[in-house]
């Protein structure tokens, strides 16, 4: 495990979605000891929209990871989930975005894809947000702080907060393995998933 001084390794997460946050909160610790979690409270703008499609997604993990630095840490991690249509199929998907404080460094990563039912990739075309079919599926409010579509259609195989885990893990290998990432670390921008 690596470590930090003393001094708390602080992150701030452009969420406060509970499955967000305790998805930076497993994967941090695993890396790092001293991990403190701050909960930064981001809204996307209009341009991103509430259900991002296609580069929206990541560009909404990258707008909440700078947002989240901006608010403090040593380094500001972005979370954002969508679709993407290839034909007429449509994948849930989420993108990780790690910007790294101190000089500006930032690493993105996917997450794996799930194949969404056609009629929910139809409803999304049709201007629906897939949380909003997933409560009137679910009955519950809460499903998307909680399991999510990916946890309901794989019968809690894979949880949000674990979807959300892999993608992490993967946006901060550049700062685990910096030996392996030096071109990449060099200056602004950089990172194993570009920026």
């Amino acid at each position: 495990m690596q470590s930090r001084d003393e001094a708390a390794l602080e992150v701030a997460v452009g969420s406060t979605n509970p499955a967000k946050v305790e998805a930076v909160r497993t994967v941090f610790s695993r890396a790092f000891d001293g991990v403190q979690v701050l909960p930064v409270p981001v809204a996307l703008p209009a341009a991103i929209g509430e259900m991002p499609v296609g580069e929206q997604v990541r560009e909404g993990a990258i707008y909440r990871a700078r947002a989240a630095a901006a608010a403090g840490g040593h380094f500001g991690v972005g979370l954002e989930g969508g679709v993407e249509f290839e034909g007429e199929a449509c994948y849930l998907l989420n993108w990780v975005a790690v910007l790294r404080r101190r000089d500006g460094v930032l690493s993105t990563a996917p997450s794996g894809k799930l194949r969404l039912p056609d009629r929910y990739g139809r409803a999304i075309r049709a201007g629906r947000v897939l949380g909003d079919l997933m409560i009137e599926k679910v009955g519950r409010a809460d499903v998307n702080a909680n399991e999510g579509a990916v946890g309901y259609l794989t019968r809690g195989l894979v949880s949000r907060q674990r979807f959300f885990e892999e993608a992490l893990a993967l946006a901060l290998a550049p700062f685990l393995s910096p030996e392996e990432y030096q071109e990449e670390l060099a200056g602004p921008g950089g990172g194993g998933g570009g920026g």
